[in-house]
C-alpha cells in the first residue's frame, strides 16, 4: 500500500514520498521472506525467532517515528504510524505466542549443520512432514 499509495499518502500523512517507499519496499520484501520460511514444512527456531524479533523493533520504530519528528508527519501521519504500529505488536504478540507453543510441543526444527557444527541452515535442513516424506 505504501509503495501504490506514496504520494497520497504523503500528501495526507506528510510521510515523504521517499520514505513511503522504501519503507513499503522494506515491508515488501520483509512479505517476501516470510512466505520463503512458510514454505519450510517445519520452521527453524532461528528464522522464527528472527521474524519475531525483527517485527518487534518495526512496531517500536513506528512509534518512535511518530513522536520524534524523524518525519514530518501531521496528526493523520501520527494516527496512521500508531495504527500500524499497533497492528504489527498484534502479529508480533501471534508470532511469539505460536513459537512459544512450537517450542513448548517440540514442533520446531532442530539444525542439522552442513559442515559440521556451524549451525547454519540450509533450505535441506527444513524437516519434511510425513505427507511430502514420498516426495
Amino acid at each position: 500500500m505504501l509503495v501504490a499509495a506514496a504520494v497520497p499518502l504523503g500528501s495526507a500523512t506528510g510521510v515523504p514520498v521517499a520514505f513511503a517507499v522504501a519503507f513499503g519496499g522494506f515491508q515488501v520484501g520483509g512479505a517476501g521472506c516470510l512466505a520463503l520460511i512458510a514454505g519450510c514444512p517445519v520452521i527453524p527456531p532461528a528464522l522464527a525467532r528472527t521474524v519475531v524479533a525483527v517485527n518487534a523493533l518495526c512496531a517500536v520504530g513506528c512509534v518512535v517515528t511518530a513522536f520524534t519528528g524523524f518525519v514530518p508527519l501531521d496528526g493523520f501521519g501520527v494516527v496512521f504510524l500508531l495504527i500500524g504500529a499497533l497492528i504489527v505488536a498484534v502479529y508480533t504478540a501471534l508470532q511469539y505466542t505460536g513459537l512459544r507453543r512450537m517450542a513448548d510441543s517440540g514442533d520446531l526444527a532442530r539444525p542439522t549443520p552442513r559442515g559440521g557444527s556451524t549451525g547454519r541452515w540450509t533450505r535441506s535442513s527444513c524437516v519434511k512432514c510425513p505427507a511430502q516424506a514420498d516426495r
